[in-house]
């Protein structure tokens, strides 16, 4: 929920964003957006080929720690009097990696939530969906308001700070997850988790 907010904590106001404090016109906002939906398409092929070799935790970790540090970039080079064309240039690169990273985050954190509790995949998945549209709902909301009372170059740190407590959500929940792999079962309570 929380990385997912953090996403689109910026991603719902990124156009007037980048054409109030990048200097993009509206074409190259469509442009913008065009090569994030294209380079999202990409990252699905690279998500399949790197979930292959890393585990679902690993890429987590991956995609939380690049995210902090793509969103503190743009907020740092949305307030530098660097030349626009540079910036968009910049913030253009930005999101590329962006969509890499989100490509990668959420089959990563199906994988994981179903690893978890494979007897019970299905109700798994659905619970992930609903997970996904509350953080698209929590992270917009996060943004309207950030946007309404301290404005549009917020908007990255509001999804920087975001991207910190799932972080932490992520490391409580492998902590929590490996105290209770490893005290002893009890009579009743071992079952064998596997996926065909």
């Amino acid at each position: 929920v929380l990385q997912t907010a953090a996403f689109f904590a910026t991603y719902t106001l990124i156009l007037p964003l980048i054409t109030t404090h990048f200097g993009a016109t509206a074409a190259e906002g469509s442009v913008a957006l065009l090569l994030f939906g294209l380079t999202g398409i990409a990252g699905n092929l690279i998500a399949q080929r790197v979930s292959l070799h890393h585990s679902a935790d690993r890429l987590l970790r991956i995609v939380m720690v690049t995210m902090m540090l793509v969103f503190i970039v743009i907020a740092v080079i949305g307030v530098l009097f660097w030349t626009d064309m540079f910036r968009l240039g910049l913030l253009f690169l930005l999101l590329v990696v962006w969509a890499v990273m989100q490509d990668v985050f959420y089959p990563s954190q199906l994988r994981r939530v179903v690893g978890l509790e494979a007897d019970y995949r299905g109700m798994v998945i659905a619970l992930n969906s609903s997970g996904i549209f509350l953080g698209i709902a929590l992270g917009s909301g996060v943004g309207g308001r950030v946007a309404d009372h301290v404005g549009l170059l917020w908007l990255a740190p509001a999804s920087a700070v975001l991207t910190v407590l799932a972080f932490g959500a992520l490391v409580a929940s492998q902590r929590l997850i490996g105290r209770m792999q490893g005290a002893p079962a009890t009579a009743g309570q071992t079952r064998e988790c596997t996926v065909p």
